[in-house]
């Protein structure tokens, strides 16, 4: 499976981490609004493409699981994103 992540928050790390432990899963994205530390959290962590818009990673025409580390904020964009709502 393929992820991609919203937000690089303190437990993101632990998470991909744990994506990653799996073996047969992989970090394809990550999304943050601070474009110098997502770049800087991308190269850290090899994560191949990187997003400054949360939706923008949602919309993409890549096949695989959007993860937020707030339940919350990824129900409200997945729900906009299914109401055809952009951000």
């Amino acid at each position: 499976m393929r992820w991609g992540i919203l937000g690089i928050g303190r437990v993101t790390p632990r998470m991909v981490q744990a994506i990653r432990l799996s073996g047969e899963h992989e970090i394809v994205a990550v999304a943050a609004r601070n474009e110098l530390k997502l770049r800087e959290w991308a190269a850290t962590h090899v994560v191949p493409e990187e997003y400054v818009d949360f939706q923008a990673l949602i919309e993409s025409d890549r096949s695989m699981l959007c993860m937020s580390r707030s339940a919350v904020a990824a129900s409200r964009m997945v729900d906009q994103s299914d109401a055809g709502v952009a951000k």
